[in-house]
Parts: structure tokens; C-alpha cells; sequence
């Protein structure tokens, strides 16, 4: 199975650290992956040297990308909107933000893409960010409807269909660029999802994109856990905040950490809260 990761870099090499803990926790439960770091012109890896030879040690293939943006988050939304054409079999996205925790191989799903709910949420639940709602208000867009899906884990069969949802997902991403309305890759993605009667969605499991900054809950029974970078400067109670600290500070990847996470499944320090609950949650999941 192919698993393909997206590193936009200009000043901060904080995803291009996360992007190697998540690669080193794949190919520990996946031997035999295809590891693919999609990356634009501008970014260097070899400025890192230390991340960038533990993800050589990785084996993974590295592809560039032109994007033609100086901006890296541009640059990044572009190539992930552009995934369909860079292979041609199924594969995994995955965020740098992400822990892969079981090998998924070989799992089986029915439609032309997998995705889960965007904040695990259920339909009584789910309310769209206002941001997203001013964005579509701006460009005259439809106000997506439940379920509404997060675009940090998808899986993607290389079909005609995927190829023409990205492609509208683009064409509604560039007209907001154009007009200097940053709204990410997920809402266009939703957008085009629900514009688009022939492409067959399957919505996956929760546990494939465990959210655990919205919901704790779901860490014990995580497939594969979904720690929003964004986040990451407002908390320190995760095993990822830990495992940045070692890289930044030491130039140490943890491992002995990442085999912990891989047998506890337990993604909290233990001063957190949700480390003494995480006991509590397993048994009643």
C-alpha cells in the first residue's frame, strides 16, 4: 500500500518533525509500505539534516512537486488538492499531525474515497466554523451539509471519479485565491464531494482519524490518532509534544516512545488528565 505525506517548508521545520515521527510509527506497523513525501520546488529537506536522515532511513520515495507559490501553506493545499495525479494506484493520505497505530494495508473499502467525520461529529452535532460559512457567503458557494468530512486522513482509489473531485476541488480552491480568500483544501473538498452525484464516499469509522483534541474519548479505540498541529502551542499533554521536544531540543527521536505508544495506545503524558482517564475509556469502549 502506498501512504503519501505533504512538507511544505520555508522557515520552520516543525511539520517536517512531525511528518518523520509519523512515517517511523508507519513503517514500524508496515514493513512493506510505499512511503511517499510529496514536496514543493522551494522546500529543502537537507537544511534538516537531522530529520532528513531519519526519514532516509525511512526508505521512503521523495517526489517534487511545482507549485509556483512562494507561500507555504498554498504551496502545500496545492499539492494535496493534486494528489490523484501523482500516482497511479490506490493510496493513503496522511497529515504530518498524524499516528498511524495499525497497519491498514489491506483494508477493504467499498467506495472511491474514505473519509471521516470532520471533529467526529454526529448530525445533531455538527455546525460548520463561521469562518467557513463567511467564506462561502464571499464567493457565493453552497453551505456544506452533514456529514461534512475531514481531509487530514482520506483514501483514495486512483478512478476517473477522484480525478475529476479533485480537479473541481482545485477549480473552487484557485477562484477563492484568486480573489486572496485562504480557505484551505477541506471545504472545497466538501464542497465538490456534494456537487458531485457519481463519486461513491464511503465514510469511515471514526477510529480512522481519532480527532482527540474534540474528542478524548475516542483515543483507546484510535486507529489512527489525529493530534491537530494546531493545537500543539496551546497544550503540552500528548506523547507527540514530547516526542517535537526531543527532535528540537536533543536531535533525538524517541523510539522507545513511539514502541510504548504502539503497545499502550495511550497518546497522553502521564501528568494529563486524560492519561488517568484513558484506563477508564478502554474498558468502556
Amino acid at each position: 500500500m502506498t501512504y503519501i505525506y505533504v512538507l511544505s517548508l520555508r522557515d520552520n521545520n516543525l511539520f517536517f518533525q512531525m511528518t518523520v515521527i509519523s512515517a517511523t510509527l508507519l513503517r514500524k506497523i508496515s514493513p512493506q509500505a510505499k512511503i511517499l513525501i510529496a514536496i514543493d520546488e522551494i522546500t529543502d529537506l537537507k537544511k534538516y539534516s537531522v530529520e532528513y536522515e531519519l526519514l532516509l532511513n525511512l526508505n521512503v520515495e521523495i517526489l517534487i512537486v511545482k507549485t509556483g507559490f512562494s507561500d507555504c501553506v498554498l504551496s502545500s493545499r496545492l499539492i494535496k488538492l493534486s494528489l490523484p495525479n501523482l500516482v497511479n494506484e490506490q493510496f493513503w493520505y496522511l497529515d504530518s499531525d498524524t499516528l498511524p497505530l495499525i497497519n491498514t494495508d489491506s483494508i477493504q473499502i467499498a467506495g472511491d474515497i474514505g473519509m471521516v467525520r470532520d471533529l467526529n461529529r454526529d448530525a445533531s452535532d455538527f455546525i460548520l466554523n463561521e469562518s467557513r460559512i463567511v467564506n462561502c457567503k464571499a464567493m457565493n458557494w453552497p453551505i456544506p451539509e452533514y456529514p461534512y468530512c475531514n481531509s487530514g486522513v482520506m483514501f483514495l482509489k486512483c478512478s476517473p471519479q477522484v480525478k475529476e473531485l479533485f480537479q473541481q476541488a482545485h477549480e473552487i480552491w484557485s477562484s477563492a485565491c484568486s480573489v486572496g480568500i485562504n480557505c484551505g483544501d477541506q471545504l472545497p473538498l466538501n464542497i465538490a464531494i456534494q456537487q458531485m452525484p457519481n463519486i461513491n464516499v464511503t465514510l469511515l469509522d471514526d477510529s480512522y482519524n481519532a480527532q482527540i483534541r474534540a474528542v478524548p474519548r475516542l483515543a483507546p479505540k484510535a486507529k489512527i490518532l489525529h493530534i491537530f498541529s494546531g493545537s500543539l502551542a496551546k497544550h503540552n499533554d500528548t506523547l507527540l509534544h514530547v516526542l517535537i521536544d526531543n527532535l528540537r531540543d536533543k536531535g533525538v527521536l524517541r523510539t522507545d516512545i513511539l514502541d510504548r505508544l504502539l503497545e499502550s495506545r495511550n497518546p497522553w503524558v502521564k501528568q494529563a488528565r486524560q492519561w488517568w482517564l484513558f484506563p477508564i475509556r478502554k474498558i468502556l469502549s
